[in-house]
């Protein structure tokens, strides 16, 4: 199966791993077969064949003759991203400047005390966008919204004044003719991310523990036994903080882990859970920095 047994709870909606127990599957089609039980330990298929006496305690899923396949993998994900994306307004869907507009201003106007934060702009469909198109939509509320490329944030005036975007001279500030940043932030996603987290908008451990874990189970309801996260610019902290989640049961899949060289899981605890690897070294080429010929 590729990955750890899954064990559902009594509601069908918790999913764990549990290393201990084995699972049996009932009457599950294996290679074109149907009718076969299948036994699945922590590691491995323990037992295959028909009419599979359960063991004391053994949790039985029925198949109802659905086909039993291996673990899948995703191959390629960002999990910070991805649980950040499922607090954030989904602007994916939008298929006009006017109706990005009301976007917006809805859900600026439904913030309260706090950032907005949208994803899956597009501005083939939405219309350009700078911080002054993005004053006009969220007033004061700090904004920052994300192209769908991943490349480019763009933010409000609030939302640059909060991480010091404004008095910036990294090339990844765009400025207009003048000198003025025009809210756009291009590939600068780690400066971002430590200005966001200055700010208190950057969201805490916890917090993306609880959205990793709910990830992590709807991921494994549909079958899913590992990831490879490919983010480029990890640290040793970043990939600390992954395997002691990992151990801690939060992420329940088998994790891979891009990692620039000395990036390492040898330090104390790192690799408890045995969940988490190293892959390989992720280099992006991006068309504004490309190495010398």
């Amino acid at each position: 199966m590729g990955g750890p047994a899954w064990r559902h709870g009594g509601d069908g909606a918790r999913v764990v791993a549990d290393g201990q127990a084995t699972v049996l599957v009932r009457n599950a089609e294996v290679d074109g077969r149907g009718g076969t039980d299948v036994r699945v330990g922590a590691d491995q298929i323990e037992e295959t064949g028909s009419r599979l006496a359960c063991r004391a305690g053994e949790q039985v899923l029925d198949a109802a003759g659905g086909a039993a396949i291996p673990g899948l993998h995703d191959h390629h994900v960002h999990l910070r991203a991805v649980v950040a994306a499922r607090r954030s307004v989904d602007a994916s869907g939008v298929g006009e400047p006017a109706a990005f507009d009301q976007l917006i201003t809805s859900a600026a106007n439904a913030t309260t005390g706090g950032w907005l934060r949208v994803t899956g702009w597009d501005e083939h469909r939405a219309g350009s966008l700078d911080r002054r198109r993005l004053d006009t939509l969220a007033g004061l509320v700090p904004t920052r919204v994300q192209h769908r490329s991943g490349a480019m944030w763009v933010l409000n005036s609030s939302a640059l004044q909060a991480v010091g975007a404004d008095g910036c001279d990294l090339p990844g500030v765009q400025r207009d003719p003048d000198g003025a940043a025009t809210g756009r932030l291009l590939r600068m996603d780690g400066w971002l991310r430590g200005r966001l987290a200055a700010a208190g908008a950057g969201g805490d451990k916890s917090g993306f523990a609880d959205g990793l874990a709910g990830y992590a189970a709807w991921c494994a309801r549909l079958g899913v036994t590992g990831f490879t996260d490919a983010t480029p610019d990890r640290d040793l902290a970043d990939a600390g903080e992954f395997a002691s989640l990992s151990a801690a049961g939060v992420l329940p899949q088998r994790l891979v882990l891009m990692a620039p060289p000395g990036v390492n899981l040898s330090g104390p605890g790192l690799s408890a859970s045995g969940r988490v690897t190293l892959g390989p070294v992720k280099i992006v080429l991006d068309d504004a920095t490309l190495p010398p010929a």
